[in-house]
Protein backbone atom coordinates (compact mmCIF):
# COMPACT_ATOMS: atom_id res chain seq x y z
CA UNK A 1 0.00 0.00 0.00
CA UNK A 2 2.78 2.36 1.02
CA UNK A 3 4.26 1.88 -2.98
CA UNK A 4 1.27 2.72 -4.57
CA UNK A 5 1.16 6.14 -2.64
CA UNK A 6 4.46 6.50 -3.53
CA UNK A 7 4.20 5.89 -7.13
CA UNK A 8 0.61 7.89 -7.08
CA UNK A 9 2.58 11.07 -5.08
CA UNK A 10 5.32 10.88 -7.76
CA UNK A 11 2.97 10.86 -10.91
CA UNK A 12 0.83 14.18 -9.34
CA UNK A 13 4.69 15.50 -8.90
CA UNK A 14 5.88 14.69 -12.06
CA UNK A 15 2.45 16.28 -13.52
CA UNK A 16 2.74 19.37 -11.46
CA UNK A 17 6.21 19.59 -12.45
CA UNK A 18 5.35 19.21 -16.38
CA UNK A 19 2.16 21.33 -16.09
CA UNK A 20 4.20 24.18 -14.34
CA UNK A 21 6.99 23.97 -16.99
CA UNK A 22 7.85 27.44 -17.44
CA UNK A 23 7.68 28.95 -21.09
CA UNK A 24 10.01 31.30 -23.13
CA UNK A 25 7.31 34.10 -22.35
CA UNK A 26 6.96 33.54 -18.72
CA UNK A 27 10.94 33.67 -18.71
CA UNK A 28 10.83 37.17 -20.46
CA UNK A 29 8.41 38.17 -17.65
CA UNK A 30 10.43 37.00 -15.00
CA UNK A 31 13.73 38.24 -16.43
CA UNK A 32 11.75 42.08 -17.17
CA UNK A 33 10.55 42.30 -13.51
CA UNK A 34 14.15 41.52 -12.18
CA UNK A 35 15.72 44.07 -14.20
CA UNK A 36 13.72 46.75 -13.26
CA UNK A 37 13.47 45.80 -9.65
CA UNK A 38 16.37 48.42 -8.38
CA UNK A 39 15.79 51.15 -10.80
CA UNK A 40 12.94 53.54 -10.83
CA UNK A 41 9.50 51.90 -11.78
CA UNK A 42 8.03 54.82 -13.50
CA UNK A 43 10.66 55.20 -16.97
CA UNK A 44 11.05 51.52 -16.71
CA UNK A 45 8.20 49.90 -16.81
CA UNK A 46 7.18 51.74 -20.05
CA UNK A 47 10.25 49.68 -21.14
CA UNK A 48 9.06 46.28 -19.31
CA UNK A 49 7.17 45.25 -22.40
CA UNK A 50 9.25 46.01 -25.08
CA UNK A 51 12.28 44.23 -23.44
CA UNK A 52 9.90 41.20 -22.64
CA UNK A 53 8.95 41.13 -26.42
CA UNK A 54 12.06 40.99 -27.31
CA UNK A 55 13.93 38.34 -25.01
CA UNK A 56 10.99 35.80 -25.61
CA UNK A 57 11.80 36.40 -29.55
CA UNK A 58 15.70 35.78 -28.99
CA UNK A 59 16.30 33.69 -25.48
CA UNK A 60 17.03 29.85 -26.38
CA UNK A 61 15.29 27.40 -24.26
CA UNK A 62 16.45 24.00 -23.57
CA UNK A 63 13.40 22.17 -22.68
CA UNK A 64 13.58 18.78 -20.27
CA UNK A 65 9.53 18.49 -19.73
CA UNK A 66 9.95 18.89 -15.96
CA UNK A 67 11.89 22.35 -16.25
CA UNK A 68 13.96 24.31 -18.94
CA UNK A 69 16.92 26.08 -19.29
CA UNK A 70 17.25 29.14 -20.67
CA UNK A 71 20.10 30.63 -22.34
CA UNK A 72 20.00 34.76 -22.51
CA UNK A 73 22.59 37.57 -23.01
CA UNK A 74 25.46 34.32 -22.39
CA UNK A 75 23.91 33.49 -18.99
CA UNK A 76 22.04 30.33 -18.51
CA UNK A 77 19.13 29.78 -15.78
CA UNK A 78 16.76 27.89 -14.47
CA UNK A 79 13.21 27.49 -14.67
CA UNK A 80 11.30 24.62 -13.03
CA UNK A 81 7.50 25.16 -11.28
CA UNK A 82 7.22 28.69 -12.69
CA UNK A 83 10.39 29.44 -10.25
CA UNK A 84 13.72 30.93 -11.79
CA UNK A 85 17.29 30.06 -10.61
CA UNK A 86 20.54 31.70 -12.43
CA UNK A 87 22.83 29.17 -13.22
CA UNK A 88 25.98 30.90 -13.43
CA UNK A 89 25.96 32.48 -10.00
CA UNK A 90 26.48 28.79 -8.67
CA UNK A 91 28.82 27.96 -11.24
CA UNK A 92 31.07 30.40 -9.95
CA UNK A 93 30.61 29.83 -6.65
CA UNK A 94 31.39 26.24 -7.16
CA UNK A 95 34.46 27.07 -8.57
CA UNK A 96 35.45 29.83 -5.55
CA UNK A 97 34.81 26.72 -3.46
CA UNK A 98 36.79 23.86 -5.54
CA UNK A 99 39.76 26.47 -5.77
CA UNK A 100 39.28 26.85 -2.27
CA UNK A 101 39.44 23.69 -1.34
CA UNK A 102 42.32 22.94 -3.71
CA UNK A 103 44.66 25.60 -1.86
CA UNK A 104 43.42 23.97 1.46
CA UNK A 105 44.23 20.70 0.47
CA UNK A 106 47.83 21.82 -0.91
CA UNK A 107 48.50 23.60 2.83
CA UNK A 108 47.23 20.97 5.01
CA UNK A 109 48.88 17.71 2.95
CA UNK A 110 52.78 19.02 3.24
Amino acid sequence: MKKLISLVLAAVLLAFLILTNPTTEEFAAWYGQQTVADADASILEQALSTLSARLANSAERENYLVCSVFTYDGCKTLGIGLRFFPLDDLTEQIADLRSTYAAWLEANTK
